[in-house]
């Protein structure tokens, strides 16, 4: 489709997770259990597929102990993969508020509420608010990438629309900061006599790294890939919906080295592009984890 490309790798995701299954196939000898393979749709685009496919009881009709997910990243060192216990990756809401005024002719300021300046105002004041509240032993983001005020240079128009983004990995501060949000933009807006409209669509939630299971693939990684290729990552702001996941089964999602030498090809961007040599080892390490995953989950009922 014209305009349309793979710019997150979810190609990759597929290609390897078809491997994964005939490697698993053909080895079905040498291992006991049942291995479910999850092609998922829809990731990106709210409220995604992971939850689509909860709801539909994909958990409830097949018994799950663990979930593996993996994600290309281009950062890092192709042949390599990187993971981190605990939370992983952030939770993420979508801000929408409205800020409204009066129209008027911009040289008469008597006859108008300016939205542009009110929402100015809010902009700065909730990003004072936000940061000044925000726990420190996690890290946090909210950031506004759209701003619209359809007037003109000798117009005030009505309304002001700013669309923004929350991020951050503690459910409690979440719904604090949501109440920041909304109380910021109307306290101001009535300040300046307009008034503010606030919708905070609920994203995905924090992606949860299980203890147990990240630490059995840590070291079944170092002993496929061996033991300078398996990185300990740190938080990553970003989102993914397979969080949902994490939220009800013990899961680890880690990611891919796809990274080409000499190149910054970033995800999301029209650039985007990965080194094909990883998937020469990727889907054999993915079944290496199933199996080992199988055995030692096994051995601890």
């Amino acid at each position: 489709n014209k305009g349309i490309m793979h710019a997150c790798g979810h190609d990759v995701h597929t290609a390897n997770l078809l491997t994964t299954a005939r490697i698993l196939q053909e080895m079905k000898e040498f291992w006991e259990g049942t291995v479910m393979l999850i092609f998922q749709p829809s990731e990106e685009k709210f409220p995604g597929g992971a939850i689509r496919l909860i709801k539909a009881g994909i958990l409830e009709n097949n018994p799950v102990k663990a979930l593996l997910a993996m994600h290309v990243s281009p950062e890092i060192e192709c042949g390599k993969i990187g993971m981190k216990t605990g939370n992983f990756m952030a939770s993420t809401d979508e801000i929408y508020i409205t800020i409204k005024g009066k129209s008027g002719h911009a040289a008469l300021t008597h006859s108008f509420v300016n939205p542009v300046n009110i929402a100015a105002k809010v902009l700065i004041d909730m990003d004072e608010a936000f940061r000044s509240s925000a726990p420190d032993n996690f890290p946090s983001v909210l950031t506004f990438g759209r701003i619209i005020g359809e007037g003109k240079t000798n117009i005030v128009p009505n309304d002001v629309y700013l669309e923004g983004t929350l991020r951050t990995f503690d459910e409690e501060w979440r719904k604090t900061a949501h109440k920041i949000i909304k109380k910021t933009a109307t306290d101001i807006a009535k300040e300046h006599k307009g008034d503010a409209v606030v919708k905070i669509a609920n994203g995905y939630p924090v992606l949860i790294n299980n203890e147990e299971i990240t630490n059995i693939c840590f070291e079944a990684a170092k002993a496929y890939l061996g033991e300078n290729k398996v990185e300990s990552l740190f938080y990553r702001m970003t989102s993914d919906d397979f969080a949902s996941f994490s939220q009800l089964i013990p899961s680890l999602l880690y990611r891919l080295g796809v990274k080409i030498e000499g190149k910054e090809l970033n995800l999301h961007s029209p650039t985007f592009d990965i080194n094909e040599t990883a998937l020469e080892t990727s889907p054999g390490l993915m079944a290496y984890f199933a199996i080992n995953l199988l055995y030692n989950l096994k051995k601890d009922e």
